[in-house]
């Protein structure tokens, strides 16, 4: 996913705009909050995040926001996914299959 997709869906994070209208700390402002949130989440997935060339952040350089926003959010195996969801989807994909066995016989 987008970075710049899911910050526009982030209305607890000031915009690019507010930042550098007020004390241009971006850092402390969107990319720290939006990783912390994101460390939220570890229980539930797991992720790494892309530049827009694909390769890993280098967080020792530091991140700029243009390469953070262009960046990308990348979810690796879900974690305990619902599994009834699942087996709700998948029982309800064999009756489709299974109606349309029947209708062309």
């Amino acid at each position: 996913m987008k970075i710049s997709t899911l910050l526009k869906g982030c209305p607890s994070l000031p915009t690019y705009e507010e930042v550098m209208a007020g004390n241009r700390n971006v850092d402390d402002r969107i990319i720290q909050p939006f990783f912390k949130a994101i460390e939220r989440l570890s229980d539930a997935f797991e992720y790494t995040y892309l530049t827009a060339s694909g390769k890993p952040f280098n967080y020792k350089e530091g991140i700029t926001y243009q390469n953070f926003a262009s960046g990308e959010l990348v979810i690796t195996p879900w974690k305990d996914y619902p599994d009834s969801l699942l087996q709700q989807l998948e029982a309800s994909k064999n009756k489709h299959r299974k109606g349309k066995r029947l209708n062309k016989n």
